[in-house]
């Protein structure tokens, strides 16, 4: 269960969430899997290290979710940031390239 959505692909067809610039957003995380999980928005042109490390690397993350548990939800809300299209990040030890997305910000 290290992916979004219903497609274990994210690293070639990644899920796109698609949002205007400055609106605040309401984000419902379902963790339906076994593992915890988070959800992260990144800086705008950041390559990111590989492997990935929370502690280490945020100075990466632009905006993140705590992390949810297995079989828990999360409701927590953010503000837009400026248009331009953003990677998202599970920033779970290991879950990184596998579970990622992109947020494209109009």
């Amino acid at each position: 269960d290290i992916y979004y959505g219903d497609n274990n692909d994210n690293i070639a067809n990644p899920p796109v969430w698609t949002i205007a610039a400055g609106d605040e957003v309401t984000l419902n995380l379902d963790n339906q899997g076994g593992l915890e999980h988070s959800w992260a928005i990144v800086k705008l042109g950041t390559e990111l290290p590989l492997p990935f490390l929370a502690d280490e690397h945020k100075d990466l993350i632009l905006w993140g979710s705590t992390n949810v548990q297995a079989g828990q939800k999360s409701t927590e809300t953010f503000t837009v940031p400026e248009a331009g299209e953003y990677q998202v990040i599970c920033t779970v030890a290991g879950h990184f390239p596998v579970m990622q997305g992109k947020l494209v910000v109009q």
